[in-house]
């Protein structure tokens, strides 16, 4: 028997390799790192048990996986781009889903797609709500991290701005920047995955964490560290299609805290004029800088489902 995660070997989003290296995290060992966009062309005829979690997929033609390779459905997502859930999720595939059903959906639009058609499926939520924090509390610095906040409609000085006016003084020397957006492809899968880890080792010792990214927010809650996520830019229904049942975990804030931060022609006026730099108005956010709120309780909950099915998943024959 071999184990198995999936790979997004053309991806320049680190999110896709977090989901990797947490399902690594989980399983015995990984013998295959599957390409997500072509598990259809498995070049391997042995029998693999694989974790299928993450988002799906650029190329819905290349799908279902091949018959050796056996999935664990948990933290699946359908996007709705691509025509992918009119492809994923339609009756043809009725009688592949029922070998493995329930389908553990990440967001409750994937959960209701494969409702509509028949199939057995529960709302698991994300597989990197799993990872365990390396370091002790001592090791904990003050350090605010933010990640890739209000995505990429904005101009990085206006960006820069708001988030010093939503943090305290005290702690601007704090302020750390860093993005999901990489260069790859690096050098090999071993270097990816080091890299990975080394911004999760950040995450882990972070104060607190501010991000537009998901899959900055949910690891960092998972390794304790307390995240304020901020919603904008996701106005489409294929980005808002994978919050459904994640956001409801997250510190947020959103138009209605953060001024003159949507795609409006009066907003984008006095984004271009810097206006913002004379005046920008900050509606009160209740925050504990200082003794920052840890993640809701419910985050273990969760991993430990999850943690629970993936043993299950390994240990039936």
């Amino acid at each position: 028997m071999q184990y198995g995660v999936v790979l997004n070997y053309n991806t320049n989003n680190l999110g896709d390799d977090i989901q990797t290296f947490a399902a690594s995290k989980l399983l015995p060992r990984v013998d295959e790192f599957l390409d997500r966009e072509n598990l259809k062309m498995s070049e391997i005829n042995e029998k693999i048990k694989f974790i299928c979690n993450g988002w799906y997929m650029y190329y819905p033609q290349n799908w279902p996986p091949a018959k050796n390779l056996h999935p664990l459905f948990i933290s699946f997502h359908i996007t709705n781009s691509n025509n992918s859930y009119r492809k994923m999720v339609s009756k043809d595939l009725i009688n592949y889903y029922k070998k493995f059903e329930p389908i553990g959906c990440r967001d409750t639009y994937t959960l209701n797609l494969f409702k509509a058609i028949g199939i057995k499926a529960y709302l698991s939520g994300c597989l990197t709500l799993t990872l365990d924090n390396p370091f002790s509390k001592n090791e904990r610095n003050k350090d605010i991290i933010v990640v890739d906040p209000f995505m990429f409609y904005m101009k990085k000085e206006f960006k820069e701005h708001i988030i010093k006016k939503l943090v305290p003084n005290s702690f601007h020397k704090n302020i750390k920047y860093i993005s999901h957006y990489i260069k790859y492809p690096l050098d090999s899968i071993e270097q990816r995955m080091d890299y990975t880890k080394n911004i999760l080792d950040i995450y882990a010792k972070a104060h607190v964490v501010i991000t537009s990214r998901i899959h900055a927010a949910l690891p960092a809650m998972a390794l304790g560290t307390p995240v304020i996520f901020i919603d904008l830019g996701y106005n489409s229904i294929k980005s808002r299609s994978r919050f459904g049942g994640i956001l409801e975990l997250f510190n947020i804030l959103d138009n209605s805290n953060l001024f003159f931060t949507d795609k409006s022609y009066f907003s984008r006026f006095y984004r271009k004029l810097n206006i913002y730099k004379l005046y920008y108005p900050m509606r009160n956010f209740k925050f504990e800088w200082d003794n920052p709120p840890p993640p809701p309780r419910e985050i273990n909950e969760i991993a430990n489902k999850i943690k629970k099915k993936v043993n299950m998943f390994i240990d039936f024959d």
